[in-house]
């Protein structure tokens, strides 16, 4: 259930943000980033009384990066490995995946396979 919820979370932020982008605004890191804490903080304030602590923070930065950038591309139309021009300051994860310096792919394949390894020992214990 809660990688489902965390799925939904980021399907519905990346839908919210490619009509945003589609209208001509600017998405702004420290604005998505407050976004995604706030969201995630109420979403974790929920699911804490139920699940173990540890679990729901892994899945919320997994999920993120998982399937946020890939979703957004895909809703506003480019490819699904698309890494556009970035015209103010990165993200924490854009920088450290600069510093590194693989392809975008790269990163996504790895992203998805931690996601999925992750959740298969999420539901094995």
């Amino acid at each position: 259930m809660i990688p489902l919820i965390y799925f939904v979370v980021n399907l519905l932020h990346a839908l919210w943000h490619s009509v945003r982008i589609k209208k001509g605004e600017l998405i702004l890191s420290r604005r998505k980033a407050a976004e995604v804490i706030i969201i995630n903080a109420v979403l974790f304030l929920v699911l804490i009384f139920f699940y173990p602590f540890w679990p729901l923070i892994l899945f919320a930065v997994l999920t993120r990066l998982a399937f946020y950038d890939a979703l957004l591309n895909l809703f506003r139309g480019k490819e699904l490995f698309y890494e556009g021009e970035i015209k103010r300051k990165k993200s924490w994860s854009d920088w450290i995946e600069n510093k590194i310096g693989f392809p975008t792919w790269v990163f996504r394949i790895i992203y998805l396979a931690a996601y999925i390894t992750y959740l298969i020992i999420y539901y094995a214990t």
